[in-house]
């Protein structure tokens, strides 16, 4: 069966399909809905922020009204409990000519989380016309609307046979319904229950596949030790001696990990995770410390020179600048040589650096160690072209916490050490800031400064440009602040400046000779300034949620009581107001990362929707256990096996390699 066969799906419509990235059947039954509405049972309003349906009866004619461009149409009506309500539709003028006094009908949506005793309509069905029930909706294209996606589906499902890779006495064994049946209850639900155990079937046959790529991919990735690290234990209690911290739990298990992986007889591949301040940086300075005690060359690659020189700095007020350099852009030739020369003649056992370490010129004497921090991938080829092809220990680290479930799924290949605790409990208070009170959070930032308070403010963008709207740029905050709060103690601080200048505005702001610094996202990763203590985010609904709670993680980092507000622009949505609520009430950043895949997905997390890696919900950590198991029997069985193989390598592999670190 073809895409031309299915029924409704012509030769224009085929076109519009293929554009879409839908080229089979298959592919069109992996085309889930982007949602479903429950209409099975109507309910009484509430102020629950849940998607409900009400059976009500209006009460007022609707009026309609019009707000920086946009229309909606209000209308009185109680619901079933006689309570009186404001309906609310966005954008649906034709609503205010169907609806008169006395008229009945089911209303889908929910409250307003802003304005109390008003519902949201999403879509509305007079009584007499409505039939209950659970309605899949889905993304649909030019010509190609609901009905013909459906209807699509529906033909597929009857027409073609759904192929499993599991075998049928393993699907037995473990209790698994069809795959076939899982598309049915996917695309065809009656209940709820139906719907996640067709999403869970799905995932599991994905996860199969993973399961297998990530085996192969992780004894690939494993080579022999040729480098034998001596008094491992001996090197960390010495580096415990040394530096002025107290390590938490999180990081000294980080550190035996590491400490196992160099005492191995294969190279470590390993990926540290850790929430916004929990020290991952100790952890990779303990590793290097382990290789330069045993005459073993080590660097460590930040994703901005920012970082690079704080990375330096700090090793350097803890052992001294004889054992190390550091190699950016920004150097002059002279510098740049020397550093080149140390590091050649192994006089600098470490090293820090941005891409500029990739650099042909640079020869290191005997580097053991690679160690890359947040936002920067660093493949095989990059490694091998660092250590002259021999095999070095690899250590990835990540500042953003990914759902533990993605992390095996998709950076399987790597071995996983999560640092969930910080050494400074914080204490940020976090507010959504409403146009209305923008001069009130003022009058408080005054007052903070005027105590030698430190403030970040980030904006969107740095430059003004021509679209018209409320997003405000770095450089017309700069001019607005100095109005307010003088010339001397408020700078600016964006990617476009040399870091010569970055640099001088960050020690002055550290110093509390500036008071204001205000910024793009460059301070998100990395930036350590001790002292700042407010965070004040411009249009938050423009950033994603890892990027927000990086940078609220930049204040409060002594333990001092923190501010953070997300000053939210007029037209900002339900959806991306109940987002910053969440932000607002969790600090831990694995619980913000936990929502961000339930709301979004770890396709749109990862960027691999487009792929069709998975069933379009979230494959659960039990899942993907279960999925693993599978694969083992399958392996085992001997059965598929080369099916499973084949498909991995077509299909899957490419994506994997495209968003995971080798």
């Amino acid at each position: 069966m073809e895409l031309k066969d299915i029924k409704g799906i012509g030769k224009k419509r085929e076109d519009v399909l293929r554009e879409a990235g839908i080229e089979t059947p298959q592919d069109l039954l992996r085309h889930f809905p982007k949602k479903y509405y429950d209409f099975s049972k109507p309910d009484i309003f509430g102020e629950d922020n849940k998607y409900k349906l009400l059976l009500v009866k209006i009460v007022q004619n609707p009026k309609m009204f019009k707000a920086k461009g946009t229309s909606f149409i209000t209308a009185k009506a109680q619901d079933s409990s006689g309570q009186e309500i404001n309906l609310y539709w966005f954008g649906q003028t034709y609503v205010k000519s169907t609806l008169k006094i006395g008229s009945e009908i089911y209303v889908y949506g929910k409250n307003s989380p802003r304005k109390k005793n008003t519902f949201n309509v999403v879509l509305h069905k007079f009584k007499e016309n409505f039939k209950t029930g659970i309605f899949p909706v889905y993304k649909t294209f030019d010509g190609v609307g609901q009905a013909v996606v459906k209807s699509g589906i529906k033909d597929v499902l009857e027409h073609k046979p759904i192929f499993s890779i599991i075998p049928e006495d393993i699907e037995a064994e473990n209790g698994l319904i069809s795959l076939g049946k899982a598309f049915e209850y996917v695309h065809f639900p009656e209940t709820f229950e139906s719907i996640e155990a067709g999403h869970e079937r799905i995932a599991i046959e994905d996860g199969v596949i993973i399961a297998h790529i990530n085996k192969v991919r992780k004894i690939s990735a494993k080579e022999k030790r040729e480098f034998v690290y001596k008094d491992i234990d001996a090197c960390v209690d010495e580096f415990r001696r040394l530096i002025p911290y107290t390590l938490t739990s999180g990081q000294k298990n980080a550190i035996e990990d590491i400490a196992g992986d160099l005492s191995s007889g294969t190279t470590a591949n390993r990926l540290i995770e850790g929430d916004v301040g929990s020290g991952k940086t100790l952890v990779a300075f303990c590793a290097m410390y382990i290789a330069m005690k045993n005459g073993g060359q080590s660097v460590l690659m930040a994703p901005t020179e920012i970082l690079a020189n704080q990375h330096y700095e700090l090793w350097t007020k803890l052992f001294g600048a004889d054992s190390c350099v550091i190699l950016c852009s920004s150097q002059s030739a002279n510098q740049r040589r020397e550093a080149v020369d140390r590091i050649a003649n192994g006089k600098a056992m470490v090293v820090f650096g941005t891409q500029a370490v990739l650099s042909d010129k640079i020869e290191f004497s005997n580097l053991q160690l690679v160690i890359t921090d947040e936002q920067h991938k660093f493949g095989v080829s990059e490694r091998a072209k660092l250590a002259g092809g021999k095999a070095v220990d690899y250590i990835s680290l990540s500042a953003t916490p990914i759902p533990r479930t993605v992390s095996l799924v998709v950076y399987g290949n790597l071995d996983l050490t999560q640092i969930k605790e910080r050494p400074h409990a914080l204490d940020i208070q976090t507010n959504i800031v409403l146009p209305s009170k923008i001069e009130q959070m003022w009058n408080f930032i005054e007052n903070e400064i005027n105590e030698d308070k430190t403030c970040y403010i980030v904006c969107p963008k740095i430059d003004d440009d021509e679209e018209k709207d409320e997003i405000i740029s770095t450089q017309k905050m700069t001019k607005e602040l100095k109005r307010r709060f003088g010339q001397d103690v408020v700078a600016e601080l964006n990617g476009k400046m040399k870091d010569e200048a970055k640099d001088k505005i960050l020690k002055d702001f550290n110093a509390g000779k500036v008071r204001l610094l205000v910024s793009t996202t460059v301070v998100e990763v990395g930036v350590d300034s001790k002292n700042a203590s407010i965070m004040i985010i411009m249009s938050p609904e423009r950033f994603g949620l890892a990027s927000l709670h990086q940078l609220r993680g930049r204040v409060g980092r002594a333990g001092q009581k923190a501010y953070c507000f997300c000053v939210v622009s007029n037209d900002i949505n339900e959806k991306q107001y109940e987002r910053l609520a969440f932000f607002k009430n969790n600090q831990n950043g694995f619980d913000i990362a936990e929502f961000d895949l339930k709301t979004r997905g770890a396709g749109d997390m990862l960027g691999t929707r487009q792929h069709g890696i998975s069933s379009g919900q979230i494959m659960s950590l039990a899942v993907y256990e279960k999925a693993q198991k599978i694969y083992e029997d399958i392996e085992k069985s001997g059965k598929k096996l080369k099916v499973i193989t084949e498909i991995a390598e077509n299909k899957f592999s490419k994506l994997l390699e495209d968003i995971v670190m080798n």
